[in-house]
């Protein structure tokens, strides 16, 4: 009886052992926990959702600094070293847990900092129209200097005039970034495009003339291509019959004439 009462005893305690505090983190905890930021020295990728071992996980980012990290990750380079807490808030549909990272950045030299301010210049990879092209970027507590060059002037001016080619045409930018003493040359690559006619002759298409004319003509001496206006600059094939203004002169017969409509599109 003495070892049946010894058996019994032993299996409780294994039964109390197994009903021990739970020690598995959960899918966000583990995806939290996995997040880490180790040298600083561009851009964070902070996204605002997360796919995660099956869970669906959203995130918002605060800096208490955006002077050097804005809330969307964009860093801003300084010649000092900058410290910056950034605090996620990670959500499923069942838990919330916010982390704080406690981020430095180190200090940047001259030229790693007109490299980082010359990634942030942005060129569309097509252009259409006239390019804003700074001149002087402020980039934390300096300003930095842009000088542009382009690979034909005669397209994009290194002012970001546009003058419309022929036909498509691959254009380098150049923009040497200078402060101090030091200088960094970044190249852009942009397809000035021709421009599309289709509008404008569409639009010239709308204007009507009689067919046969006895007395002065009055010629339509603008018209509006989105939003912008176009002044006419009308044309006779024969300013004897008909002058460039549409006033009808006397002839001693009828006599055919073409009247021609042009517009002046800018740099074109």
């Amino acid at each position: 009886m003495k070892k049946y009462y010894i058996l019994i005893f032993s299996l409780i305690l294994l039964l109390c052992g197994c009903g021990g505090p739970q020690t598995d983190k959960s899918v966000l905890q583990e995806f939290v926990d996995e997040l880490k930021f180790e040298s600083i020295t561009d851009d964070l990728d902070l996204k605002t959702e997360y796919e995660y071992k099956g869970e669906h996980i959203k995130a918002s980012w605060e800096s208490d600094d955006t002077d050097v990290l804005t809330n969307d990750g964009k860093l801003t380079l300084y010649e000092e070293t900058m410290y910056v807490n950034l605090k996620g808030t990670f959500k499923t549909e069942s838990e919330t847990i916010e982390k704080t990272f406690e981020l430095i950045i180190n200090g940047a030299s001259v030229d790693d900092i007109l490299i980082k301010c010359s990634k942030d210049i942005i060129i569309d990879k097509e252009v259409s129209s006239d390019i804003s092209l700074p001149t002087k970027i402020k980039y934390g507590y300096i300003r930095i200097n842009c000088a542009w060059t382009s690979s034909d002037e005669n397209i994009i001016a290194k002012n970001g005039e546009l003058f419309y080619p022929t036909n498509d045409t691959e254009i380098t930018l150049k923009c040497k970034l200078s402060y101090d003493d030091s200088e960094y040359e970044a190249s852009f690559k942009t397809l000035a495009k021709k421009l599309d006619e289709t509008p404008y002759l569409n639009k010239l298409s709308e204007l009507v003339i009689p067919n046969l004319i006895e007395s002065d003509v009055e010629l339509v001496d603008t018209i509006t291509v989105g939003d912008e206006s176009f002044n006419i600059l009308w044309e006779s094939s024969n300013n004897d019959a008909i002058t460039n203004n549409g006033k009808v002169m006397y002839v001693d017969s009828d006599t055919k004439v073409s009247l021609k409509a042009k517009i002046q599109v800018k740099n074109r």
